[in-house]
């Protein structure tokens, strides 16, 4: 039962997704809008729909991320696949993934399935990954098989997933990353103090 409703959301999603591409031609054409935290932040209330897929942010790396993009935690195997190969042809430059959602194969192939099909650049894509707490006495090897998962030559920004022991070795591990151009930008995420909320 469990399996039936998983899939049946995963199917959903990709539906909505793909109902969505028909508002997603007027963004692919759009003008590209990059914009400052500051900036940006002060307009995303008014942000227009049709444009947002093409809203940038510049980060500290020199690199802009587009600010929506398609997150695939739930989706496995030729529904990832799909669904993120559709996201690029609806104007989706954002993919992001994860070692500990197990998808980043599928990611990997629908991110292939585009660029070969002409569809998208490799440089014209944002791909983010995250290194799971089981990797953090690994982290060198964990980017590496990130890459080899992705099939990708680099990361466009790579995450310490979550607080964990070894986390500081693994931040290390990230700028050894940047440094060797396996990865372009990094940082950390669902990291939070008691008194931010």
């Amino acid at each position: 039962m469990a399996v039936y409703i998983k899939k049946y959301i995963s199917a959903l999603l990709c539906t909505l997704m793909l109902w969505g591409c028909l508002g997603c031609t007027a963004a692919t054409k759009a003008e590209d809008t990059t914009k400052s935290a500051g900036a940006l932040t002060k307009d995303m209330g008014n942000m227009p729909t049709k444009n947002a897929l093409k809203y940038t942010i510049k980060l500290n790396s020199g690199y802009s991320m587009p600010v929506l993009g398609l997150g695939t935690w739930t989706l496995r195997d030729e529904t990832c696949e799909a669904a993120v190969y559709t996201a690029i042809k609806c104007g989706y430059r954002l993919i992001d993934t994860a070692r500990y959602y197990g998808n980043e194969e599928a990611v990997g192939r629908g991110i292939k399935k585009a660029i070969n099909e002409g569809i998208i650049k490799r440089e014209d894509l944002f791909v983010t990954s995250k290194i799971m707490p089981g990797d953090y006495t690994r982290p060198d090897k964990a980017i590496d098989d990130s890459l080899a998962a992705l099939d990708l030559s680099y990361i466009d920004l790579m995450l310490i997933h979550q607080p964990g022991s070894n986390d500081e070795e693994v931040y290390k591990a990230l700028e050894r990353g940047v440094h060797s151009g396996k990865l372009h930008s990094i940082g950390i995420s669902n990291y939070y103090t008691p008194g931010g909320f």
